[in-house]
């Protein structure tokens, strides 16, 4: 089915491996605003590591000290002192997570501008993230407690598989409340509601997405490899790896944002009578198809 019948039909439903396919297809389509989307939300963090690049490097070595002496001792390491330590990486994770819901948001808007108008303005994407910034900023938080939870908590099965599942009921709760202008309460109710019962669905298409983008960042960091190797050592193997970095990680980063974008419109037109005209409405624009006038007849 291609684009003009869908629109036509107002479907939105997709199987797991249609969502894939369209996702490369409309990021082929679209893939300067894409990149650029990407890269604007990938400048903050690459800058703030550069900032932050001492005390992230010493943290791994002064954990593994502090772990060696307190196995020495027979003892847990001291929390306090594992919370000082860990906080440079702790605030560097929620800044990266927080961009990357942004990311995510302004990547769910230009899906559904590509669909409604035939065109994605970036400017006007992340306009509609700082619209909804405060709404975002407590669902990248939730994100970031429940990233820190899981990794405290890798060893224990049962909360684990808990935390998997949460995590793919949230899995839509940007996409809603970039779309839908949902607080963030809401924008967690309507993800939830909308996985509901077909929460199986969205867990394949996750995966399916994690390992597509996986295996295109093996593909790119070999690449960034060979260049470092030519480049060899020195200022300019420090430039091309920082460069490369950023811009494998805008390259990558399109594919999960607008998947979750397909997976959300996907659920609605799953669970709701909702098409072209619906999203349209939803962002504010003039429904992108209407019917065309009945012919009338020649006297």
């Amino acid at each position: 089915m291609d684009l003009h019948e869908r629109r036509t039909r107002g479907d939105f439903e997709r199987g797991v491996t249609d969502i894939i396919g369209e996702c490369f297809s409309i990021y082929g389509k679209r893939f300067r605003q894409m990149f650029a989307i990407a890269l604007l939300a990938q400048l903050p963090l690459t800058a703030l590591s550069a900032v932050m690049s001492d005390s992230l490097r010493t943290i791994l070595p002064a954990l593994r000290a502090m772990q060696a002496a307190a196995d020495e001792a027979g003892a847990a390491p001291p929390l306090s002192d594992l919370v000082d330590l860990a906080a440079p990486l702790l605030a560097f994770l929620a800044v990266g997570v927080a961009l990357t819901v942004f990311m995510l948001a302004a990547t769910a808007y230009a899906v559904a501008a590509h669909y409604a108008t035939d065109g994605v303005d970036v400017r006007r994407c992340w306009s509609r993230v700082w619209w909804r910034v405060l709404t975002l900023l407590v669902l990248g938080a939730a994100y970031f407690c429940m990233l820190v939870l899981t990794v405290v908590g890798v060893a224990l099965v049962v909360p684990a598989i808990a935390l998997l599942a949460l995590g793919v009921y949230w899995s839509v709760a940007a996409q809603a409340a970039i779309i839908e202008g949902r607080k963030p309460i809401a924008a967690v109710k309507r993800s939830f509601n909308l996985v509901k019962g077909n929460w199986w669905r969205t867990f394949l298409t996750w995966v399916l997405t994690a390992l597509t983008a996986f295996g295109l960042t093996v593909i790119v960091s070999m690449i960034l490899t060979l260049l470092l190797s030519a480049a060899g050592t020195g200022a300019a193997a420090s430039v091309i790896s920082a460069v490369g970095t950023l811009a494998a990680n805008a390259l990558i980063l399109p594919i999960p944002g607008i998947a979750a974008a397909l997976i959300y419109l996907n659920l609605r037109g799953r669970k709701e009578d909702f098409g072209m005209n619906e999203l349209a409405r939803d962002l504010g624009f003039q429904p992108a198809l209407t019917p065309m006038p009945a012919p009338t007849e020649r006297p």
